[in-house]
């Protein structure tokens, strides 16, 4: 899955000894859960 994330680069996607530190571009992109997602969005093409 994570191949497909938009932001697989981001420092905030890899968990540090469990934790995930969310920081202000996080924040500033929502994560980038509204980016495009073309493998995705494939899956559900008529």
């Amino acid at each position: 899955m994570m191949g497909y994330h938009p932001r697989k680069d981001g420092a905030w996607v890899k968990a540090n000894n469990g934790v995930y530190e969310l920081n202000d571009e996080f924040y500033k992109t929502s994560g980038r859960i509204f980016d495009p997602m073309p493998h995705y969005e494939k899956m559900f093409e008529k």
